[in-house]
C-alpha cells in the first residue's frame, strides 16, 4: 500500500560521493524530508542540495560517532517514520549489525543474520551459483601464503570482503608479474584473504547492472538493467544506459539470489555478458551508485523501500547516464574522443553530479575552486 511522504524521513548514512547525492535526489523527488549523516570532507558539498533538511557532519565509518548522529536525529523528528539508507558496504554492516536496537527507531535494511558473512565473495559465488547464475572459477588464497606463480592468468584478484575493499583495490592481472605486483599491494594493506577469480576476456563482451529492492513483504522488484559502456580506473561505471526490459531467467535468478539471502532493502547484482552466457560478478547490499538513472527511468527504489510507492512506474524509460567528473579524464586522455564525449555528455539523460533542478552542490563546488566563497 503507498503511504504518505510527508511523514517519512529519509536518513542518508553516507561516504561523500555521488552514492549519496542519488538517493537525496530519489527520497527528495519523492516527497520526502531528507537528512544527510556524511563527513565534512565529502567530494562535492552534498549538503548544499536543495532536497538536504538536515546535515550532520559525520564520520560514519566511527559506530560511535554514527549512533550519536542518530540519535540527535530521532530527537529531532519524533513522530516521524525515520528511514536509513547506508551507501558504502561498511556503513551496511553496522547499519545491520545494529539491526534489533536501531528498529525500535528506524526503518532499517539488511538481513536477519551475519551481513559480513553474505559480502564475502567466496560466499557470493556460492549463492550466485545456487541461484543459476553462472560464476568465472573462484578461489580463496590467503596473502601471506600464495606466490605469484601459483595463480591462473588472466585473473582478478580482489579482498574476500566487501568492505575492506574498494573499486582501486581490484587487480586484473594478466602476466606472474602482474600478479607479485598485486599481492605486494594487498599485503602492504594488511589484506589477510584475496579471492582469485578467472578473468573472462571475451570479444564484445560487456558488464551490466542490475539494481532492484526487496521488501518486507518478500516481494523483490526489479525492473530493467543498466548496459555500461564505459568505465573509469579500476572499473566505475562512467557512462551507461538503463535498458527498461531484462531477461526472465535472470530476473528470477536474481530474485532468488536475494531472497536465498534473506535481505531486505535495495540491492544490485553485477554481470559479466558475453557469447558464453551471463557470469555473476558481484552483490552490493546498498544503493548503488547509478541508484539515481533507475529513479529517473520510473523505478525510484529508496520510495519503494520507504513505502511511498507501491509499485514502479508501469513504463519505465530508456535513459543514457554519464559520471561527467569522472569521465572528463576518459576523453582528456584519448579513451574516447573529445568531440563524441562532448555530443554524450550534452545528450546525456542523467548527469551522476549536474542537475539544473538540483544545482547547487555541483555549481557551489566549482566556485569554491575558482576562490569563492560558498
Amino acid at each position: 500500500m503507498k503511504s504518505s511522504s510527508r511523514h517519512k524521513v529519509a536518513v542518508i548514512i553516507g561516504i561523500g560521493a555521488y552514492n549519496d547525492l542519488g538517493v537525496v535526489r530519489s527520497c527528495g523527488e519523492a516527497g520526502m524530508k531528507v537528512v544527510l549523516l556524511a563527513p565534512g570532507s565529502m567530494i562535492v558539498p552534498i549538503y548544499r542540495s536543495r532536497h538536504v533538511d538536515l546535515w550532520l557532519d559525520t564520520n560514519t565509518c566511527s559506530e560511535k560517532d554514527l549512533f550519536c548522529a542518530l540519535e540527535i536525529v530521532s530527537e529531532r523528528y519524533k513522530g516521524k517514520e525515520l528511514v536509513l539508507f547506508p551507501t558504502g558496504d561498511s556503513q551496511a554492516v553496522v547499519i545491520n549489525r545494529n539491526k534489533v536496537s536501531l528498529s525500535k527507531k528506524f526503518k532499517v535494511p539488511g538481513i536477519g543474520g551475519d551481513m559480513e558473512k553474505v559480502m564475502d565473495k567466496l560466499e557470493m559465488s556460492r549463492i550466485a551459483k545456487n541461484s543459476g547464475m553462472k560464476v568465472p572459477h573462484t578461489e580463496l588464497h590467503h596473502t601471506s601464503q600464495v606466490s605469484a606463480s601459483q595463480l591462473s592468468y588472466p585473473c582478478i584478484i580482489k579482498p574476500a570482503a566487501s568492505i575492506l575493499g574498494v573499486k582501486s583495490d581490484i587487480a586484473i592481472c594478466r602476466t606472474v608479474e602482474q600478479g607479485a605486483d598485486a599481492l605486494n599491494l594487498f599485503r602492504s594493506h594488511s589484506t589477510e584473504s584475496i579471492i582469485v577469480q578467472d578473468f573472462i576476456d571475451g570479444e564484445g563482451q560487456y558488464e551490466i547492472a542490475v539494481p532492484g529492492v526487496s521488501l518486507a513483504n518478500g516481494n523483490v522488484i526489479i525492473g530493467g538493467y543498466l548496459r555500461k559502456h564505459r568505465t573509469f580506473g579500476n572499473g566505475s561505471t562512467v557512462y551507461a544506459t538503463f535498458i527498461p526490459e531484462i531477461d526472465t531467467a535472470l530476473s528470477e535468478s536474481v530474485k532468488r539470489y536475494i531472497s536465498g539471502v534473506g535481505y531486505k532493502g535495495i540491492f544490485d547484482i553485477e554481470l559479466l555478458v558475453n557469447k558464453d552466457g551471463v557470469f555473476f560478478i558481484e552483490c552490493n547490499y546498498r544503493n548503488g551508485a547509478y541508484g539515481y538513472v533507475a529513479t529517473k527511468a520510473g523505478l525510484n527504489l529508496p520510495a519503494l523501500f520507504a513505502g511511498i510507492s507501491a509499485s514502479p512506474s508501469k513504463r519505465l524509460k530508456k535513459l543514457t547516464m554519464m559520471e561527467e567528473r569522472a569521465d572528463i579524464l576518459n576523453a582528456l586522455s584519448g579513451q574516447v574522443s573529445k568531440l563524441s564525449w562532448f555530443w554524450q555528455m550534452m545528450s546525456a539523460d542523467v548527469h551522476l553530479w549536474w542537475s539544473w533542478r538540483d544545482p547547487m552542490p555541483t555549481l557551489s563546488h566549482y566556485l569554491r575552486k575558482l576562490g569563492f566563497k560558498m
